[in-house]
């Protein structure tokens, strides 16, 4: 029997990876689920623990930065930077013609 108890700690510290949490609990990952969907407010336990990972990866990011890594430093202008213009942009012309033929092919299901 697996309660809400023992379902939060296996979730604690485990990042939200929910493979890790059912290895703890000795149970499949669809149980996990099933779980969770028993008792939602565990739900909120399991996004705050996958949250933990992505700060993990900020913090990894942010020394990558100080310590001077173009790639990174591309990376935050790109995702971070986008409202102070730091974007790729595509630009497509179009002449308002279409070249070749537009073909309707009806279904054979029907």
């Amino acid at each position: 029997m697996i309660s809400k108890a023992k379902l939060k700690k296996a979730i604690d510290g485990s990042y939200g990876n929910v493979t890790a949490i059912a290895l703890r609990l000795n149970c499949a990952r669809k149980t996990v689920y099933e779980k969770l969907e028993k008792y939602p407010e565990l739900k909120l336990v399991l996004k705050d623990e996958r949250d933990k990972i992505v700060d993990l990866a900020e913090n990894k990011l942010l020394a990558a930065v100080n310590r001077g890594s173009e790639y990174s430093i591309n990376l935050v202008l790109r995702t971070l930077g986008k409202e102070r213009g730091y974007t790729e942009k595509q630009e497509i012309q179009h002449s308002g013609e279409v070249a070749g033929k537009i073909v309707f092919v009806e279904s054979l299901d029907e």
